[in-house]
């Protein structure tokens, strides 16, 4: 693969801010999207087809030099962190990239990116760190999660506390296990019955969906 030029590339930041974000300025105001943490096998397919041939050119680190831009930097850790996930759902290549990811992060964080970026932006460029099963990238983390608006933002930093106590508890996410081949402890077992959302296996999450979908509509507009 020939890596393309700077100027070739400015475009296909974009592309990928627009997509995600829905704006290519890195410092817009955004309001939250459903599909970012609620995703559909839709979303994913669209993900895929659009974004899969540029995702490998960055997991091959054909496109590190975005790192020398904010926009660009962002793009990267969209790349390698949140696509995978999208791309390869249920599959160990979800967390390939992780560890590249991270430290285009921690570039972003040392070159001061991340202080122009909007609130949903920054929070983007952070949750590599989240996404670790290593305690020092949470205890790292944690502090610029803590210096967000806290009404506004109260539920992104207590998940990110939550993600934190849970490696501390197991030094990894059990949810992976299954994915992974990794043998559940009988610690992790008992802690699988009953997971937060984001802690939840595929057959959980699918199981959850259904009784939501069984929920009569008449009820769920009374509880709404």
């Amino acid at each position: 693969m020939i890596a393309l030029s700077v100027k070739q590339m400015y475009p296909l930041t974009s592309k990928i801010l627009r997509f995600w974000f829905g704006f290519a300025e890195t410092s817009a105001r955004i309001e939250k999207k459903p599909e970012w943490f609620r995703s559909t096998e839709a979303h994913d397919s669209i993900i895929k087809s659009r974004f899969s041939d540029v995702q490998i050119e960055a997991s091959l680190g054909e496109l590190d030099y975005l790192k020398d831009y904010p926009e660009g930097c962002l793009a990267l850790i969209l790349l390698l962190d949140q696509f995978p996930r999208h791309i390869f759902r249920n599959s160990p290549k979800a967390f390939e990239t992780d560890t590249k990811a991270r430290e285009v992060a921690l570039s972003a964080i040392k070159s001061n990116y991340h202080t122009y970026y909007g609130d949903w932006q920054r929070i983007f460029c952070y949750l590599p760190f989240e996404h670790s099963e290593c305690i020092e990238d949470h205890n790292f983390i944690i502090p610029f999660f803590s210096k967000l608006n806290k009404d506004k933002f109260y539920n992104t930093q207590k998940t990110a506390i939550d993600h934190m106590k849970v490696i501390q508890r197991f030094g990894r996410y059990p949810h992976r296990n299954a994915i992974l081949c990794r043998k559940n402890t009988q610690e992790e077992e008992k802690y699988l019955m009953n997971p937060p959302y984001w802690g939840m296996t595929k057959t959980q999450v699918q199981t959850t969906k259904e009784k939501i979908r069984k929920i009569p509509k008449k009820l769920s507009k009374t509880n709404k």
